[in-house]
């Protein structure tokens, strides 16, 4: 009877070849060739694919650190690239906890599934035996690692944590606070990933010191890095033209003076600036918190607000100088 050969992770380290060593540390052994092959998402079009990284998920990979806060546009990627994430690092290490933090009830499962779905869809020969398999949790005895989502964190360490929408969780304070102190130092990893929410709360001020745009009494810097990504970084928000609008364009009255400005600031092209005037449209004062264009304004134009934010923005921009708070904004913006 012909003897089945083992695949590299059911044999010994001590029985690997030079050459398999190689291919392992170019494969298996590397995180992110794990996520674009081990698991399946599903795609805008519900088809069943590999997890390949756009441009800004890249972006991301590469400039990630221990501690990242991400304010983001909506469905760029972001929420599916660390749910993989969560699971792989789960998978991947032993004794191991993840904890995943839903801003919301609904949001809890539906989260979730997206772990199930990777879960399900991994190579067998890779894929642990989860011990528990239920809508909130996986635990992976052989190696005694975890992971689960829910509204509020266990008293239990938390090797890494991953806080969905942080801008809309209520009492973020209490509930984020608790939660940093349950992951450790060193080797512990935090990912804080959210669309704005209005100026003020914790997140708001938790980014500001992120982004450098605040410093504690003492000069002292934020632990966490702040990564910002606009709607115009994804290449997929853009809409074809049609023939009137290219007349139009070369007419020189397709756009209007601050929408030239503003392709020109961003370097866009028009089938961009097409999905822009769309979604506008479509969103009115919501289109700034949903797709964010910048790290500033966005705030002021998100959440529920008091004061008028058309006016504001307008402040910002320097349209109505004088005010010494809307120019040291308008000074950031610029450094942006």
């Amino acid at each position: 009877m012909k003897k089945t050969k083992l695949s590299l992770s059911q044999r010994p380290v001590d029985d690997w070849s030079p050459e398999e060593r190689r291919l392992y540390l170019k494969t298996i052994g590397n995180k992110l060739w794990r996520i674009e092959h081990f698991y399946k998402i599903k795609d805008k079009l519900r088809q069943t694919v590999n997890l390949i990284l756009n441009p800004i998920q890249k972006h991301y990979w590469q400039n990630r650190s221990k501690k990242d806060f991400i304010l983001k546009a909506r469905k760029i990627g972001f929420s599916t690239l660390c749910l993989i994430d969560d699971l792989d690092e789960t998978i991947w290490n032993r004794n191991f906890t993840t904890f995943i933090f839903a801003h919301k009830r609904e949001d809890v499962q539906k989260l979730f599934k997206m772990i199930h779905f990777a879960y399900d869809k991994m190579p067998r020969e890779h894929r642990p035996v989860a011990e528990y398999y239920n809508k909130n949790e996986l635990f992976f005895k052989e190696i005694n690692s975890t992971i689960y989502v829910g509204m509020e964190a266990r008293s239990d360490t938390i090797n890494r944590l991953h806080v969905s929408e942080v801008a809309f969780v209520r009492d973020a304070e209490k509930k984020c606070a608790s939660s940093f102190e349950a992951v450790p130092e060193g080797d512990g990893k935090i990912v804080l990933e959210t669309t704005p929410n209005g100026v003020g709360g914790y997140a708001y001020e938790l980014y500001q010191f992120a982004a450098g745009y605040k410093v504690t009494d003492y000069g002292d810097k934020s632990e966490f890095k702040a990564h910002f990504y606009p709607w115009y970084y994804h290449p997929e928000y853009a809409m074809p033209l049609t023939n009137a609008e290219r007349e139009m364009i070369e007419a020189g009255n397709w756009l209007n003076e601050d929408e030239r400005q503003f392709m020109t600031d961003h370097a866009l092209s028009y089938p961009q600036m097409k999905w822009r005037k769309s979604k506008q449209g479509t969103l009115a004062e919501q289109f700034i918190e949903q797709y964010p264009e910048n790290d500033i304004d966005c705030f002021l134009g998100s959440g529920n607000p008091y004061f008028d934010m058309h006016s504001l923005r307008t402040q910002l921009r320097g349209e109505k100088s004088g005010d010494k708070f809307f120019a040291g904004l308008k000074d950031q913006l610029k450094e942006k």
